[in-house]
């Protein structure tokens, strides 16, 4: 009775005390005091002493019933010791014992909470493995059915989470609402937004009306394909029903309109939802706006962010994020310092994702001077930028005609032993390929070079414009080793006709003697590298083991 009580008020320290008191007594432990001491530990979330208590038993020669292994695997799970409640499941199973629905739903939520998603999954099979082959145990219900399908869901295994939901109705386990939302959301992900939508029909066929929740993950999946003409049938559908569309299913009818840039019928449904009474929220107004940027049209979108604050729907990040995407889209970086100022009037925070999509605005429409207004904001805020998100802003310098400040940039980042690493190598390559094209060869160079030094190869169409001035420039020494440095980069630059043409012309001017270029194309027709590799035989080629200055 005095462990009862301590099971019941959570005292774990009680009960573990009055096991010491019955020992010192004399008084051998029973099962049920045993039970409950382990309860008040599994009510406390006490996995530690649990398993003490446990291991005691079992040293004490009293073999664990099934409710002792219950209640440890509660405490293990309590106590977020789930690697032991799966090892006590396994040795329950092995010992022919039958665990109970509650203890192997327990451990699953556990897992699925931590994102083991697959142990959680892997458990379910066994229990149905467990129930259909060997006969021994009960078999899962809809809610361990369910979880296991989210689980499979995280993990991106929709097929997975469909394979389950189908075992579920052959074991005629009776499906219940949450079991089919969940249902259709992985048919859909699965399958696409018509096989959901049949979903829908099979659920009125038992007898289960499907209600705004049901609608609402069907037209999430439309969402996700941007399936809209679909997502609006379904709308009218759920009014010809009877059920009351809320925010969330508007939300994604809108969603799917503007991904298709179905502008005019969004603004429609923002309208209808306002008679109705429904207040749109921060991801409906957000969605709308994405849908203005991807038509380049940031009029609007600012627009209808006046309207958003008018409605007295509070913008978050994500809104200020369409909104900058929308500038960089339109390249109108002339409303980037606007946006930044609201977002802190606003209380929301500049981030590196603001950083980075306001200077590849700037970039875009080559303004460096608001380039630079950015970085001066972000780094005013405690946002100091990244490797990438200077290398933005030597493209935004370079556009701007500003070549040698670029260089100067890329030559500092390269060289941080920090940004140099991070850089994002298209947009070193991006720069590189800029400074060739603005004529200025000696900064490509350098930082073609320096990306070299970090382990990032330039692409072959900036090595082909650096060619080309270097040939033009008549820095035919200076061109022979960029040739080289391709092919140690591992680009076979004779398989391009004209890195070729350029290459044989080259070797033309430097020994005035077609014979040589003869010489030189038989050489690299028969091996990968070069001639003047060591161990190569001497083609004949002046400049060719003895060095560039016999030919100047």
């Amino acid at each position: 009775s005095l462990m009862k009580g301590y099971a019941i008020a959570k005292d774990w320290a009680g009960a573990l005390a009055c096991l010491e008191d019955m020992t010192e007594a004399g008084i051998p432990h029973n099962m049920v005091v045993c039970v409950l001491a382990l309860d008040a530990c599994a009510n406390a979330g006490r996995a530690r002493e649990a398993l003490e208590v446990f291991n005691s038993m079992v040293g004490a020669g009293l073999r664990p019933s099934l409710a002792a292994h219950n209640a440890v695997i509660s405490a293990c799970v309590s106590g977020d010791q789930l690697l032991s409640a799966q090892l006590i499941l396994r040795h329950m199973r092995e010992a022919g014992l039958v665990p109970a629905r509650q203890a192997v739903m327990s451990v699953m939520l556990g897992l699925h909470r931590r994102g083991q998603h697959a142990q959680a999954v892997a458990l379910l099979k066994e229990a149905v493995e467990a129930y259909t082959r060997r006969h021994k145990g009960v078999c899962p219900d809809v809610a361990m059915f369910t979880l296991a399908m989210r689980a499979a869901l995280a993990m991106g295994e929709p097929e997975e989470a469909v394979e389950l939901s189908n075992t579920c109705l052959r074991l005629g386990v009776p499906p219940d609402e949450v079991f089919y939302t969940t249902r259709i959301k992985a048919v859909g992900a699965a399958q696409g937004s018509l096989r959901a939508l049949a979903v829908l029909d099979r659920m009125r066929s038992k007898g289960i009306p499907p209600n705004v929740v049901h609608y609402g993950a069907a037209l999430s999946v439309c969402q996700a394909e941007g399936a809209a003409d679909e997502a609006l049938q379904l709308l009218r559908r759920m009014e010809v029903e009877g059920v009351a569309p809320n925010v969330f299913c508007y939300t994604s009818v809108i969603a799917c309109q503007c991904k298709g840039t179905k502008l005019d019928a969004a603004e429609e449904l923002l309208a209808e939802m306002l008679r109705q009474g429904v207040k749109p929220n921060s991801v409906t107004m957000t969605a709308l706006l994405y849908g203005y940027a991807r038509a380049r049209d940031v009029e609007q979108a600012l627009g209808t962010y006046k309207r958003m604050c008018s409605m007295g729907v509070e913008p978050t990040e994500y809104t200020f994020r369409a909104l900058l995407t929308s500038c960089v889209n339109a390249k109108a970086p002339e409303h980037v310092q606007g946006i930044l100022q609201e977002m802190g009037l606003r209380g929301q925070p500049l981030t590196q994702r603001s950083l980075r999509t306001a200077l590849y605005a700037c970039r875009l429409a080559g303004d460096a001077q608001r380039a630079r207004g950015v970085l001066r904001e972000h780094a005013n805020a405690g946002v100091a930028p990244s490797g990438t998100d200077l290398a933005l802003f030597a493209l935004a310098l370079v556009a701007a005609g500003e070549p040698g400040a670029a260089a100067g940039v890329m030559r500092r980042v390269l060289r941080h032993p920090d940004r140099g690493a991070e850089v994002d190598t298209e947009v070193c390559d991006a720069v590189a390929l800029r400074l060739c094209e603005a004529g200025e060869w000696r900064d490509a160079l350098t930082v073609v070079y320096l990306m070299r030094a970090r382990g990032k190869a330039a692409s072959v169409v900036v090595y082909t414009q650096l060619v080309t001035l270097l040939e033009r420039a008549r820095e035919y020494r200076t061109v022979l080793v960029v040739y080289e440095t391709m092919r140690l980069d591992g680009y076979q630059f004779y398989a391009s006709p004209i890195l070729n043409a350029l290459f044989k012309r080259i070797v033309r001017i430097l020994t005035g003697n077609d014979e040589a270029v003869k010489q030189t194309e038989l050489a690299l027709n028969s091996t990968v590298g070069l001639p003047w590799e060591d161990g190569d035989d001497d083609p004949g080629v002046p400049w060719i083991g003895g060095g560039l200055n016999a030919t100047g």
